[in-house]
């Protein structure tokens, strides 16, 4: 267990001074509403609010500035923290650096370039995180769920009939107590039998799967979890691009309160693109970045290079085993950002596969007698069974009806292909450290239904048991080029006159205005004589248009963190 360090204390206690400041707002919430709900009278009705309309739209109003308040917290808070870890990061690099005198070992302009990366704000990022969705929701639907719950908790509260008569300061103070702790009100009574049951209004108030009874502790979920989650995903957003960052180390903290059954087996060393946002609401364990030192960190700075020995691969087994201990625990919000280092089968995480010929051939799968001998020297690891049983269910899902499945090797080359009914196909070529997508031919009633990522899921797995470093394609099929844009995959920089003529032949056919070809040509200018990152273009109102039948060659580095990101966001999402 290690020690909070300066920033990480200072940021806890940013998350304690956020519970008052929320408290402060229902507070004041509570007193308002009090002094409006003395003019409520029963009209013995099962709607509160017969006859009561003006004081209902006074409560609307004080629900929409209680949701107003606690936005602008939030996105003060998460703003606040988002510094904040830059700040340490910053204070963190500096120390790292001070003594290295590195303008004189790199030069003063390679020294400037590396600075001005390694003290990057991100604050791209900062606005991308209080914008985002989360299963569709935004933080400003989830405030608004809670919110909701008040007027709920609100009206159960007037249905009683408790409020008659009662002084401004006591209904303030019931309702106060109605929001923070419900079930005191709800509160359970004898059945006829003597045994203690919900109250009927308890019955009826059903809050959902993760949420509270009271409003208060769901808004101070709310507000509590973003602002951690911005303080350790400003810490990713420095990390990942850090290429002398091995990985991170999560620690659980001295101030926690005793054992936690989700925290204790996540302790440990993790791969640099892990994303660390806490492990449940109201978590304080904390992350440290794992990075070169002494020469191998000068040498990373001469030559770019990182020793691959050193880099973190694998999640702690502790943390694997709890993930796939129980279905319930893959269900986990930050499983959700890090899929591909959990849900996986254990035999392909913490057992060497060994090629089996023999048991391949049991499950139907013709096998070139040179294979053995080429399998371990091309895609060492890569779990053939594993990936049988995967293509096998996926098969059986979608009706693919795969029969064929076929093993040939080649001197320093593995070939894998499958076919099925309706002219399905599958080829994968393989060469050390490297895969060729090849073909992927679906029946048309099943394009478009996901099975294409669902495949490219299993295989990914794969890619990573065997150390695949890159993969190409070549999208040349009328929708090839826009689904493998969206992948992330980047156009070779040979490809760039191709591309740039191919946008022009859609501009001189109307396909885009020429205002978008100008913007186009803008992008793309950016990028000559360099690989180009078709997601980009992928991602703008015309994007589609131009590449829909475009023809280029394209790859993806898996060793190049952000376009390794782009991937998996895009394949796991």
């Amino acid at each position: 267990m290690s020690s909070l360090s300066f920033h990480d204390k200072q940021h806890v206690l940013r998350l304690l001074n956020q519970q008052g400041q929320v408290k402060r707002i229902f507070d004041d919430f509570t007193r308002r509403s009090g002094l409006i709900l003395t003019q409520w009278t029963e009209k013995n009705t099962d709607n509160v609010w017969i006859r009561n309309a003006t004081l209902e739209k006074q409560i609307d109003n004080l629900l929409k500035d209680l949701h107003s308040d606690l936005l602008t917290n939030i996105n003060n808070n998460t703003t606040g923290a988002w510094e904040a870890s830059n700040l340490k990061n910053d204070d963190l690099l500096k120390a790292f650096i001070k003594d290295l005198a590195l303008p004189e070992l790199i030069g003063q302009s390679k020294y400037e370039k590396l600075e001005k990366g390694m003290f990057a704000s991100n604050i791209d990022a900062l606005k991308a995180f209080q914008q985002r969705q989360i299963d569709g929701s935004t933080v400003s639907d989830k405030v608004w769920n809670a919110v909701d719950g008040a007027k709920q908790n609100l009206e159960y509260y007037l249905s009683s009939g408790i409020s008659t008569g009662r002084p401004a300061a006591i209904i303030s103070q019931d309702i106060r107590q109605l929001l923070q702790d419900p079930d005191k009100r709800f509160r359970r009574i004898k059945d006829e039998d003597g045994n203690l049951t919900l109250s009927k209004p308890m019955q009826d108030y059903h809050p959902g799967q993760g949420r509270y009874r009271s409003s208060y502790m769901n808004a101070l979920r709310v507000a509590v979890t973003e602002t951690n989650q911005a303080y350790h995903t400003a810490d990713h957003e420095r990390w990942k691009n850090q290429g002398f960052v091995l990985g991170i180390e999560v620690h659980r903290s001295k101030s926690n309160k005793g054992p936690c059954a989700i925290c204790d087996p996540m302790v440990g060393k993790y791969p640099p693109n892990y994303k660390f946002i806490g492990n449940h609401p109201f978590c304080i364990c904390f992350a440290v970045p794992i990075m070169l030192e002494g020469e191998e960190f000068t040498d990373y700075l001469l030559t770019g290079e990182v020793p691959q020995d050193k880099i973190i691969t694998t999640v702690p087994q502790s943390a694997f085993d709890f993930i796939n201990e129980k279905e319930a625990n893959k269900n986990q919000w930050f499983v959700k950002e890090n899929q591909e280092y959990f849900l996986k089968s254990e035999s392909s995480h913490s057992k060497e596969y060994v090629f089996n010929p023999k048991s391949l051939k049991q499950e139907g799968f013709h096998i070139k007698d040179n294979v053995e001998s080429e399998y371990d020297k091309v895609i060492k690891g890569f779990n053939m069974e594993e990936f049988n049983n995967d293509l096998m269910q996926i098969s059986d899902k979608y009706g693919l009806g795969i029969r064929s499945k076929h093993l040939n090797a080649y001197k320093d080359e593995i070939e894998f292909w499958c076919t099925g009914d309706n002219d399905f196909s599958l080829k994968r070529f393989f060469q050390k450290d490297v895969v060729f997508h090849d073909t992927l031919k679906l029946p048309e009633d099943l394009q478009g239904k996901g099975v294409s990522k669902e495949l490219l899921q299993a295989m990914y797995k794969q890619y990573q048991n065997a150390g695949i470093k890159e993969i190409r394609i070549q999208a040349n099929m009328d929708v090839g080029g826009y689904a493998w844009a969206k992948y992330g995959f980047s156009a070779k920089a040979s490809e760039y006159n191709d591309i740039t003529h191919w946008a022009h032949v859609m501009h001189n056919n109307q396909r885009i205005t020429k205002t978008d070809f100008n913007d186009f040509n803008k992008w793309i200018e950016q990028y000559k004589g360099a690989n180009i990152p078709m997601h980009e273009l992928a991602s703008k109102p015309y994007g589609k248009k131009i590449l829909l039948s475009s023809d280029w060659s394209g790859t993806i580095d898996l060793t190049d963190a952000k376009q390794k990101e782009v991937f998996e966001k895009y394949l796991f999402r």
